[in-house]
């Protein structure tokens, strides 16, 4: 290949990739503005339960702040980006360690409530971090049910409804 062809071919190169990941980012906004259409009902439903729980739920200084933090950061595309992060963290940690310690409050179904649709709405900010943040559930999941089989995934499901469970040694669990 002589020095004007290999000119050609790499002037070629560079345009059909840039049409490419033009065609990608256009179809990227039609997704996103679609998520944000969908999301928009569930988004205003966690504005109305947080005002509400804020205005009328009986809750400590803890839960208000995490109330007043969803409410703030629903529509913060950074949240999935910090969670795929954390999430890596927190995956191998809990796989490592376990969890141990009090939550920082009690969870009531409002504030559960609350959870779901801040993260719907997360999602609907960044679908494409919240995809990978997907994965990451679907793979630390599946590394604790190979760990410790369906005991130890229901203890961590349970734990992490504030529900007590005796932990028991492995060995007591199959006598």
């Amino acid at each position: 290949m002589n020095g004007e062809a290999l000119v050609w071919h790499i002037m070629l190169s560079v345009l059909a990739w840039t049409v490419l990941a033009s065609i990608v980012l256009i179809i990227y906004a039609f997704a996103l503005r679609r998520f944000d259409w969908m999301a928009r009902p569930l988004r205003m439903a966690l504005v109305r339960r947080g005002e509400d729980l804020l205005t009328y739920g009986d809750l400590d200084a803890k839960q208000s702040a995490f109330v007043e933090w969803c409410l703030d950061h629903a529509f913060n595309p950074w949240i999935m980006v910090l969670s795929s992060v954390l999430g890596v963290v927190s995956g191998f940690r809990l796989i490592l360690v376990g969890t141990h310690g009090k939550p920082p409050f009690t969870e009531t179904d409002d504030l559960k409530t609350i959870s779901l649709l801040f993260w719907v709405s997360a999602f609907a900010a960044n679908p494409f971090f919240g995809f990978v943040v997907g994965l990451e559930f679907l793979l630390f999941g599946s590394i604790l049910f190979l760990k410790g089989g369906v005991p130890l995934v229901v203890r961590l499901a349970v734990e992490a409804a504030n529900i007590k469970v005796p932990h028991y040694h492995h060995k007591t669990r199959h006598a």
